[in-house]
């Protein structure tokens, strides 16, 4: 649950529109990578 609202959070002030598939696959190895510690 923290890292589903950690993600939110990381979208969040992006508009949709602004958001690419680089920015996505960043944020994803991210919370990858915190998934990983836990």
């Amino acid at each position: 649950m923290y890292l589903f609202s950690l993600t939110i959070y990381s979208v969040a002030p992006a508009p949709p529109e602004k958001i690419d598939a680089h920015q996505v696959s960043r944020i994803f190895s991210k919370v990858l990578a915190g998934t990983a510690m836990y």
